[in-house]
């Protein structure tokens, strides 16, 4: 069998789908994109957020440091994962600047400020 322009069927198949029998295979769940995402970031700070609440009540829904703390924790957990090497001091500067809005965004989000 062949194809219109006269390409056997084996060999167009092979161009189009790409053999992935020997291709690793990364988890969704263990790798560091799955927090980079700001949905993921969210979520992260507010599960910890509400398992330390259920664990010792002073660090629950009441207390909104918390969440704040973890924000930039999780913030820097990503700015760590992510920091571009060789640049100046100046692009450095300006990542964690955006860095540090970033954190207080997933901050906000956490604790459902608007």
């Amino acid at each position: 069998m062949t194809t219109p322009m006269g390409t056997p069927a084996p060999t167009a198949n092979s161009m189009v789908n790409a053999n992935t029998a020997d291709v690793e295979k990364i988890g969704v769940f263990t790798t560091a994109q799955s927090l980079v995402t700001f949905p993921g970031a969210v979520a992260a700070v507010t599960t910890i957020w509400k398992v330390l609440g259920t664990m010792y009540a002073p660090l629950g829904s009441t207390n909104k440091i918390v969440p704040v703390i973890l924000a930039l924790l999780v913030g820097t957990l990503i700015y760590l994962t992510s920091v571009t090497k060789g640049t100046s001091w100046r692009p450095k500067l300006a990542e964690v600047g955006i860095a540090i809005v970033n954190s207080f965004t997933i901050a906000a989000a956490a604790l459902g400020i608007g």
